[in-house]
């Protein structure tokens, strides 16, 4: 079953995986506004740091569902 399918299949069927799909896109937008930045303080590196975490592990959670 090809990837993308399985995820579409899943979002709209399966309320868990959709939550977490969408929680997985929110931390990927949340990412976008430390990327564009040219300075991060302490605080904002540490935040984007367990940013990245929550979305790496959202990501390995949809990987091993699909």
């Amino acid at each position: 079953m090809d990837e993308q399918i399985a995820k579409e299949y899943l979002c709209e069927n399966n309320d868990d995986f959709r939550n977490l799909f969408d929680e997985h896109k929110l931390y990927e937008k949340k990412l976008e506004k430390f990327i564009r930045r040219r300075y991060l303080s302490e605080t904002d590196q540490f935040k984007e740091v367990e940013l990245k975490k929550k979305k790496l592990k959202h990501f390995l959670k949809i990987k091993i569902l699909t």
